[in-house]
């Protein structure tokens, strides 16, 4: 059986081109080495495929029977292999995706037009900081932020937002506008509550050495959700502290305000993990895709 497959496509191209010299031409290979491929086709066969002489090749009555089946057999392999890479132009079937919690309002937005495109698609989301198995609970794409723990999984970088702090034009008019991070030290800072129990403090970027420095001041209420950190600042109880793309939205109709600005610090990358050789499959392909556009259209924030 192996000398009949690794025989066939060079009997076949001989007998096409009537001559074992262009058949090795128009395969990429030695003139011997397709000679050498059809002889052993025809020891496997027990029949002589090809009568060969210095002028022509000719096939034989058997060598007729055979090209006919066996070219056949080719054409609907071929056929099978369009059609095998034609599905891979649609996107179909059940996607699974796992976003950390932050990125559903960059993200979700995007899915519904995605689906008009691809209406053969269903989208599952799974809104966690948990990293899934891909195995276990196939996973197609994981979008995760900050440093990753070594992988064999496929890392396509999407961008680095920033850190923009923000409040209500209620607060701020109330308390002001703190012209350095070391004036939030009279301000309400309402912080993200770490899954270690800790509050992420507030960071921002010195502007002398480029440095990021941490302004450690007390916060009286703790928040382990962006959304309601959002409703926090929205309602006036304080600034906080988010992504840039989290707040995008309000800054542009002017339900928040950044303050400190020229002190924003660079955050942390944000990345699409996926197993590998998978990304050219049509429904990560395209996912992939949403996910570039999503970033790269995010556009900066306004200054306050």
């Amino acid at each position: 059986m192996a000398n009949t497959l690794s025989g066939l496509l060079p009997f076949l191209e001989v007998a096409q081109q009537k001559s074992f010299r262009r058949a090795a031409e128009r395969l990429g290979v030695t003139t011997a080495a397709v000679s050498r491929a059809v002889a052993r086709l025809e020891s496997e066969l027990g029949v002589p495929l090809l009568v060969r002489s210095s002028r022509r090749v000719a096939l034989t009555a058997d060598g007729a029977i055979y090209f006919e089946r066996a070219g056949s057999a080719m054409r609907e392999l071929a056929a099978a292999g369009e059609l095998v890479m034609k599905s891979r132009d649609v996107a179909e079937g059940v996607l699974r995706v796992t976003l950390s919690p932050v990125l559903g309002r960059l993200i979700v937005p995007r899915v519904g037009e995605l689906l008009e495109r691809h209406p053969k698609l269903q989208v599952e989301l799974s809104v966690t900081d948990r990293m899934l198995s891909f195995a276990r609970e196939e996973v197609d794409v994981a979008v995760r932020i900050g440093a990753l723990p070594d992988s064999s999984l496929v890392s396509r970088p999407l961008g680095r937002p920033n850190w923009v702090t923000v409040g209500s034009p209620a607060y701020l008019a109330r308390h002001g506008v703190p012209k350095t991070p070391r004036d939030l030290a009279k301000h309400v800072l309402v912080k993200f509550l770490l899954p270690s129990g800790k509050p992420r403090e507030f960071s921002f970027e010195s502007g002398k050495s480029g440095r990021v420095e941490s302004a450690k001041f007390p916060s009286p209420l703790l928040l382990d959700n962006g959304e309601l950190l959002l409703s926090a600042a929205g309602a006036g109880v304080g600034l906080i502290q988010v992504f840039d793309f989290m707040v995008a939205g309000e800054l542009r109709d002017g339900r928040l305000v950044e303050v400190l600005a020229e002190h924003a610090p660079e955050g942390p990358p944000i990345r699409a993990l996926t197993l590998p050789g998978r990304q050219k499959i049509a429904k990560i392909r395209v996912f992939l895709q949403l996910l570039a556009a999503a970033f790269l259209l995010r556009g900066p924030t306004p200054a306050g």
